[in-house]
C-alpha cells in the first residue's frame, strides 16, 4: 500500500500528527490478518485531497469502507471522509454488487400472485402469554435477561399461516385540522387508539428544545373522525412518545422523560383514551447498557399482549413483561439501527439486517428463517395489513415475500432512490416505498408516485393516515390509490404498455394539498404507445 502526503506540511505539529496517523495505519495493516480482494486496486483520496492510499474495496456500509492492499492488509475509512469521486465509485460498486447478488438471490423460491383480490383470511388465536403475579414498584429497572436466540439461522422460511389483526377498526375518509406546529415539534406515528364503536387516532407531540418549561409543551393528541375534531388529552413538562397501542385492552405503550434524541427515559402503560383522561401505570426504567457510558435507547417497541411487549435496544431485541419487569426473550446480534416490524396479529417479527431479513416467532423468539436480500444497506420492512406478506425495501429495490407460500412474489428495481424507510401497504396488491413510489406486486412494476416531502403516511386499517405540519397542520384519513392513480393503473392494463421501472418515468405523481391529492406530470394520453 502506498500512502501519500501533500506538499502542505509547513509546521511541526501538522507533520507530527500526519506521521502519527501514518504509523497507526501501518500498524493496523501489519496486524491485520491477510484477506483477499475481488476488486481492482486503485488510488483512494480523502475529502481534503491531501492524502491518498492505493488499495482495493472489499466491503462497505452506509458509514465506512474497508480497503485491502495486495498483501492482505486491511484499512477502514469513514465514507464521508472520502473524495466525491471515491464516494461515486462506492455507489457504482454497490449497484454492481446489487445486480450480481440479485442473480444469486434469484435462487430463492419465486412465484407470482394469483389474484388481485385478498383471500378470506381467518385471524389466528389472540396472543395471551401467561400473566404475572409479581409487580415491580414504579421506577424499578427492567431486567436484561439471558440470550435466547441470535440471527445466525441461514435457512429459508417455510410456509406460515397468515396473521391478520383480530381487531379490525374501519375508518371513514376525513380531514381534521389542528393548531399550527413548527419544525421543533416531534410527532409520533399515527395510531388507532379507539374501538369499533368509537374509532379514534392518537399521536404524541414533543418539543425538542425550548427556553421555558411548560406543562403544555409535550402532549398526547386524539383525533375523532366522527366529530372531525382534535383534542389534547394529556400534557406534561416531561417528554412522552407514543410507541404502540393494544386495541383489545385499550392500553398504549409510551416512553416518558427521555431526552430530545429519544434516549433514556422510562417505559410505561397509558390508559384512558376513551374517557379523554390519560393515566400512566407500571413505569419502568430502562436497563443499563453493557457500556455504562452509553445512555440506553428504545428505538422501536410493540405490544404482544396486554402485559408483554418487544423492544429494539442497541444490538438486541428484548421481550419484557411490563408489570413484572422480567425478560421472556432476548435476540442478540441485530443491527444497531434496525427497525423491526410485527405482523398485524402479533405472531411474527421481521428483523432487517445487511443482506438478509430474519423472521422470528414473538412468543418465544424461535427463528422462522432468513430471507436473503441483495443490498448491503439496511432495508425497511413492513407486514401487509392482511398478515400474508412482507414488503422489504431499500434505496435500489422493493421485494415482497409471501409468507403463506414461502416464495418471493415480486422484485422491482429502480435507478432512482426508493427511500430507506419502511414501505406502506396500500392494499393487497399495491405497496408504497418510503419515497412515495407505488409498486404493483401483481404487475411487477411501479405505477405512480406520491410526493411525500413534509408528509408522513401511516397505514390505518384499510386506509392510510396522512399528517402534515405545513402550510397548515392537519391529519387526514384517505383512500389510496386515489382516482388519478387508479385511472393510470387501468390505462396501463388496457394499453399493455411497457413500463421499465429503472427509467423512473411513471404515468404521473401527486402532491398533497390541504385535503386532497393534486396530480402533476401526468403522462397519460391517447397518443402514447408506451411509458418509456
Amino acid at each position: 500500500m502506498k500512502i501519500f502526503f501533500g506538499p502542505d506540511c509547513r509546521n511541526s505539529f501538522d507533520c507530527g500528527t500526519k506521521v502519527a496517523i501514518l504509523a497507526i495505519a501501518i500498524y493496523a495493516l501489519i496486524a491485520t490478518p491477510i484477506a483477499s480482494a475481488k476488486n481492482p486496486s486503485r488510488i483512494w483520496v480523502d475529502a481534503t485531497g491531501r492524502y491518498s492510499v492505493e488499495a482495493a474495496l472489499v466491503e462497505h456500509t452506509d458509514e465506512k469502507v474497508v480497503l485491502v492492499r495486495q498483501d492482505g492488509g486491511k484499512l477502514t475509512m469513514p465514507l464521508d471522509g472520502l473524495s466525491k469521486k471515491d464516494r461515486e465509485y462506492v455507489e457504482q460498486y454497490d449497484r454492481k454488487e446489487a445486480e450480481r447478488a440479485a442473480n444469486a438471490v434469484q435462487r430463492i423460491p419465486t412465484g407470482q400472485p394469483t389474484s388481485l383480490e385478498p383471500p378470506e383470511l381467518t385471524p389466528q388465536k389472540r396472543l395471551d402469554l401467561p400473566a404475572t403475579d409479581v409487580e415491580l414498584a414504579d421506577g424499578a429497572e427492567l431486567l436484561l435477561g439471558v440470550v435466547t436466540a441470535t440471527t445466525a439461522d441461514s435457512s429459508l422460511p417455510l410456509p406460515l399461516i397468515a396473521d391478520p389483526a383480530p381487531d379490525q377498526i374501519r375508518f371513514s375518509e376525513t380531514t381534521i385540522p389542528m393548531e399550527q406546529l413548527g419544525s421543533q415539534h416531534k410527532c409520533s406515528e399515527l395510531l388507532s387508539v379507539g374501538t369499533q364503536q368509537q374509532p379514534a387516532i392518537g399521536m404524541s407531540i414533543n418539543v425538542g428544545f425550548t427556553l421555558a418549561r411548560s406543562s403544555q409543551i409535550n402532549r398526547l393528541v386524539k383525533f375523532d373522525p366522527i366529530t372531525n375534531e382534535s383534542q389534547t388529552i394529556y400534557k406534561s413538562e416531561d417528554s412522552i412518545t407514543l410507541l404502540d397501542h393494544h386495541t383489545h385492552s385499550g392500553r398504549s405503550l409510551v416512553l416518558i422523560d427521555h431526552d430530545v434524541r429519544g434516549r433514556g427515559g422510562r417505559l410505561a402503560m397509558a390508559t384512558g383514551w376513551r374517557d379523554n383522561e390519560i393515566a400512566l401505570h407500571h413505569q419502568r426504567n430502562l436497563p443499563a447498557t453493557e457500556d455504562h457510558r452509553e445512555t440506553p435507547e428504545i428505538r422501536w417497541a410493540r405490544w404482544i399482549d396486554e402485559e408483554h411487549f418487544v423492544a429494539a435496544m442497541g444490538e438486541s431485541l428484548i421481550g419484557w413483561n411490563l408489570v413484572s419487569g422480567e425478560t421472556y426473550l432476548r435476540i442478540d446480534g441485530i443491527h444497531k439501527k434496525a427497525i423491526p416490524a410485527i405482523s398485524p396479529g402479533r405472531h411474527y417479527l421481521a428483523l432487517p439486517g445487511q443482506g438478509a431479513v430474519h423472521l422470528f416467532r414473538t412468543t418465544d423468539g424461535k427463528s422462522l428463517g432468513r430471507i436473503p436480500v441483495e443490498s448491503r444497506s439496511l432495508p425497511g420492512v413492513r407486514f401487509s395489513r392482511h398478515g400474508h406478506a412482507l414488503a422489504i425495501g431499500n434505496a435500489l429495490a422493493m421485494r415482497t415475500w409471501d409468507l403463506t407460500t414461502a416464495v418471493q412474489s415480486s422484485h422491482v428495481t429502480s435507478r432512482q432512490s426508493l427511500g430507506s424507510g419502511a414501505p406502506t401497504w396500500i392494499d393487497f396488491d399495491l405497496v408504497m416505498s418510503s419515497s412515495g413510489t407505488v409498486i404493483s406486486i401483481h404487475r411487477g412494476l411501479p405505477v405512480w408516485r406520491y410526493h411525500l416531502t413534509g408528509t408522513t403516511a401511516s397505514p390505518l386499517g384499510e386506509r392510510v393516515a396522512i399528517f402534515r405540519k405545513y402550510p397548515e397542520t392537519s391529519m387526514a384519513v384517505i383512500q389510496m390509490p386515489h382516482e388519478g392513480a387508479t385511472q393510470a393503473i387501468q390505462w396501463i392494463d388496457q394499453r399493455q404498455a411497457t413500463v421499465d421501472p429503472r427509467d423512473w418515468k411513471l404515468p404521473g405523481r401527486s402532491v398533497w394539498s390541504n385535503d386532497h391529492w393534486t396530480d402533476r406530470d401526468v403522462r397519460i394520453s391517447r397518443d402514447d404507445s408506451n411509458l418509456r
